[in-house]
């Protein structure tokens, strides 16, 4: 009888090694496959300034009036040359430039380069660094950092020995409404 207990408890021992032996390599198996498998991470997170340049992007290509009106500031400042052979160096009215400049800034060309991601560069400048929309007082007061985005649409083949470009910079300054546009610059 008492070789049937220890038989019984020999067995049971077996049984239950055998239930931790089989869980534990399963744990085992489980942490191995957690160090293969790659961390999953999300695609590239957008920075406040590129989901503001999608939206501004897309209701100039949509010539959506009511939304550029909202995501810029009253009054914008232009330091540009434009298609027409004009060359603006003011603050205006963004009705006035929706209505009067607008399409000689956003010609053909520089449409199809405005979600291109190979022809865009976002950057940050100091507010007073910026020129005419600092200094005639279209940026709020507070704002010390400008977000800048860099578009460009031609550059030469033979650059640098023909300094022959087509660029934008389009600034928009922070406000308690999220970034406004504030001042475009032509290059050259």
């Amino acid at each position: 009888m008492r070789q049937a207990g220890v038989l019984v408890l020999l067995v049971l021992a077996a049984i239950g090694s055998c239930s931790r032996k089989e869980q534990d390599a399963k744990h085992d198996e489980a942490k191995q496959q957690n160090r293969i498998q790659p961390i999953q991470t999300p695609a590239k997170i957008q920075t406040e300034i590129e989901i503001t340049w999608k939206k501004f992007a897309t209701a100039i290509l949509n010539h959506d009036v009511e939304t550029l009106k909202q995501m810029s500031l009253p009054r914008i400042q232009l330091a540009i040359g434009t298609t027409d052979g004009n060359e603006y160096d003011r603050s205006v009215s963004i009705d006035y430039f929706l209505k009067n400049i607008f399409y000689h800034v956003f010609d053909k060309d520089t449409k199809q380069k405005l979600l291109d991601s190979s022809k865009l560069h976002f950057s940050q400048n100091d507010a007073k660094n910026i020129g005419g929309a600092y200094w005639n007082g279209l940026i709020p007061k507070n704002s010390k950092i400008i977000e800048e985005v860099l578009l460009t649409v031609y550059i030469s083949p033979n650059y640098p020995k023909e300094e022959l470009a087509t660029q934008f910079v389009f600034d928009f300054a922070p406000t308690k409404n999220g970034l406004k546009f504030v001042e475009v610059v032509s290059i050259p």
